[in-house]
């Protein structure tokens, strides 16, 4: 098979690829898990959010909800400004900004007593999205609490009403810190290093394949091909082995990275095999993605700058839109039409898989459903990629120099 060979020589002579994009951002991973986690210490404290709450109703239903989530969190002070509101969110200041609008108060009363629909406030979330979700879920928990005790007692004051909503929404459950947390820091240091490497899947894979299937693809190599013996399609799949042999090599490296002491793979497989073979089998299947993506790219015969820069491009915008820097990004609401555009993205339903194995963002047990679905839906997207490029390819086979080619 002398394709194959050539085609894994073009390969590993692009180091920079295969140092840089697969090799150090994979390790980057490491750094990110280090410095994010602290698997030693069996402990928990509650987050404190930063909030601002912008009262221009000046009742008690909206001075009590500034106290509550004052309480609960740290009140800003943010002026009723566009300005202000735009530099707090921007600079980080605030995870929320609540705004109460005039009459908030005896409206949202009235309403919750005759049944109707309660008015909303008004809220903007900044880029710190865990945090504000976790801000927002205070202010829902404190109206919920106000409106049941408007309707279990209609002839309260307001000051009662507030009172009640308070006692309320500060229920908590309780709950004890297990000592032995190994096997759950094992889970989500393992599961973040797996979401985090479909960057790297991405960047580094593409780029290799569109580079191997370019150079067979340049002008007098392949004027080459077609004067020999040698059918196209035998010669395309030898270079997609090639490609194969790359992929799989680059999910063997990954899996041999998450057995390091830091990303705690080792004892996983150890305590919970399923799971493990569960994400890695996710991110063997995700590998198909960047190999359809390469292939794809290669079919516009761009130079190597071009292919590096599409791949970055791709590899970052998957990884944005998709809210995997967040986390698993399966359980992650980016907010408005972002979260309609992950749909469409494979990295989010890689998140999703291994989300429904049970691991980061799951309920502790796999979800068989939601994980065989979200991986049939990620081989789609890699279906899909590559029915493109095939249509690419014999267009522009059959349009070059006006010939048709003939097999």
């Amino acid at each position: 098979m002398p394709v194959f060979r050539t085609a894994l020589r073009v390969i590993f002579r692009h180091p920079v690829q295969l140092l840089v994009y697969i090799g150090l951002i994979s390790l980057f991973g490491l750094v990110i898990i280090q410095s994010s986690f602290d698997t030693a210490t069996p402990s928990f404290s509650m987050s404190t959010v930063p909030v601002a709450v912008i009262d221009r109703d000046h009742s008690p239903v909206s001075e009590s909800l500034t106290d509550f989530l004052g309480d609960k969190g740290t009140l800003v002070e943010v002026d009723d400004s566009s300005q202000s509101i735009q530099d707090a969110v921007a600079q980080g200041q605030v995870a929320l900004i609540v705004i109460v609008p005039h009459g908030y108060g005896s409206a949202f009363i009235a309403a919750a007593r005759d049944g109707a629909t309660a008015p909303e406030v008004e809220t903007i979330t900044s880029f710190a999205v865990a945090y504000a979700t976790l801000a927002q879920s205070q202010v829902d928990n404190y109206l919920n609490g106000l409106r049941l005790a408007a309707v279990a007692e209609p002839v309260w004051d307001d000051g009662d009403l507030v009172a009640q909503a308070r006692a309320i929404a500060s229920v908590s459950a309780t709950f004890e810190v297990p000592h032995d947390s190994a096997a759950v820091s094992s889970t989500t240091t393992f599961d973040f290093f797996f979401v985090w490497s479909s960057y790297p899947m991405t960047l580094g894979i593409t780029a290799l394949v569109a580079m191997a299937f370019t150079a067979f693809n340049l002008g007098e190599t392949r004027r080459r091909q077609l004067a020999s013996p040698m059918p196209s399609t035998r010669l395309n799949l030898q270079i997609m082995a090639a490609s194969l042999v790359t992929a799989g090599l680059t999910w063997v490296y990954l899996c041999l990275l998450a057995l390091l002491p830091i990303v705690g793979g080792a004892p996983l497989w150890v305590a919970d095999p399923s799971h493990a073979a569960l994400v890695s089998v996710a991110a063997l299947v995700f590998t198909s993605v960047p190999l359809s993506l390469g292939f794809l790219l290669a079919q516009f015969q761009a130079s190597s700058m071009v292919i590096n820069a599409v791949s970055n491009v791709v590899g970052l915008a998957m990884m944005f839109l998709s809210g995997l820097i967040l986390g698993s990004g399966s359980s992650v609401s980016l907010g408005g039409p972002l979260d309609t555009i992950k749909l469409f993205l494979p990295s989010h339903w890689y998140a999703q898989a291994i989300a429904a194995a049970g691991g980061v963002g799951g309920a502790g047990g796999v979800t068989w459903g939601t994980y065989l679905a979200s991986l049939g839906i990620v081989v789609l997207f890699a279906v899909a990629l590559l029915c493109v490029a095939l249509a690419i390819g014999r267009f522009r086979v059959q349009s070059s120099d006006g010939n048709v080619v003939i097999e």
